[in-house]
């Protein structure tokens, strides 16, 4: 029993002197990236980190640390993100929270987040999609970068020198063999160079009349689309013309098949009143009061009436009326035509002198 407990204990000191301990917490922008350092007290393994992306928060958790202030809550002023919160969930477990703004989700920056080791140092980058490419892109960019600059630096092999062979020879057999190795290479160089072959090209085959012609496709296809769309106006003001015109002439119809014209109104009490009123060319005379309307009878010679009332030459209608004025001043009635006038036929001409004057106060409508 102490065996197994003094290697339990043992096991539990080992790990808790391995996990390393995050110190600070730092937040910077580099070169359109958004750089979050982790610096530990000691190097930290980042095989088992993990990367979740949870609606706007870029979630990573470095198992196998430990983080003794428990929590802190770092607020960044950046267009993109909002801040870094970091905190222990559980023992020997960092987790870091790269909580970005709403409009942004986390789940586009799948493939843009970059979790690296130098050092006491761990590095989570967050790569702006719209200025950067994929993490997978830009490794393999920087991979074939870094070949081509180790190939540029390996020196070109040099064929080494017979001195011996060249000693043997003569002076112009030197020159000559020079000479001849000049010549081949020259000729190796004409093999490797392809070969270019010239060909006649079209006036449209050549850039300058290929724009021109498109040029004249593209100014041809919007005068047609101008011609289409002013025949539609056209079109379309005609047909708004002919149903204004259908339209007034049937309201013109209604009109006249439904006339009706109030042409006098006479008030015989409070909200009582006769009226006399034209419908379709028939006058009818109408009793109103303030519950009901009721015809009391058809008036079919209202219009000669109105004509004899209403003659159309007015000048001998005047001369006419002045003349019987000056009868009227003129006249001396005798005391036999008066004592012919009886009682009642003064109260019958006083009746009509009423009832024409109420005549002449009915107010046309």
């Amino acid at each position: 029993m102490n065996l197994i407990a003094a290697l339990v204990g043992a096991a539990f000191i080992s790990t808790t002197v391995s996990a390393a301990v995050l110190e600070d917490i730092k937040t910077k922008k580099v070169g359109g990236a958004f750089v979050t350092e982790l610096e530990f007290d000691q190097a930290v393994n980042i095989d088992d980190a993990k990367i979740e992306f949870i609606n706007q928060t870029v979630q990573i958790d470095l198992p196998g640390n430990r983080f003794i202030e428990g929590k802190r809550l770092t607020t960044v002023k950046d267009p993109r993100v909002k801040s870094v919160f970091t905190y222990e969930p559980e023992g020997s477990l960092v987790r870091t929270r790269v909580i970005h703004n709403k409009e942004i989700q986390a789940s586009a920056l799948e493939g843009y987040v970059d979790v690296s080791q130098h050092g006491n140092y761990v590095r989570i980058t967050v790569y702006d999609p719209d200025k950067h490419l994929p993490l997978k892109t830009q490794k393999a960019q920087q991979a074939a970068a870094e070949e081509e600059a180790a190939a540029e630096k390996e020196l070109p092999v040099v064929k080494p020198v017979n001195l011996v062979q060249q000693s043997q020879l003569s002076p112009s057999k030197v020159m000559d063999q020079r000479i001849d190795q000049a010549l081949a290479a020259a000729e190796s160089d004409q093999d490797q160079k392809p070969s270019v072959a010239k060909k006649e090209r079209s006036e449209d085959q050549i850039p300058v009349f290929q724009n021109k012609s498109g040029e004249k496709k593209e100014a041809g296809s919007s005068a047609m689309a101008l011609a289409y769309s002013f025949v539609v106006m056209i079109i379309m003001a005609g047909g708004i013309f002919a149903l204004t015109r259908w339209w007034s002439g049937k309201q013109k119809k209604t009109l006249d098949t439904a006339k009706i014209k109030m042409m006098s109104q006479f008030h015989l009490g409070p909200k009582k009143s006769l009226a006399i009123v034209r419908v379709a060319g028939e006058y009818i005379l109408l009793g109103v009061t303030d519950s009901n309307i009721s015809m009391i009878k058809t008036l079919s010679l209202l219009e000669d009436d109105l004509v004899d009332e209403f003659p159309s030459d007015f000048s001998q209608t005047l001369k006419a009326k002045e003349s019987s004025v000056e009868s009227q001043d003129n006249f001396q009635p005798s005391s036999s035509t008066v004592s012919d006038i009886s009682p009642e036929d003064l109260e019958v001409s006083s009746i009509k002198e009423l009832v024409a004057s109420k005549l002449k106060d009915l107010r046309p409508l």
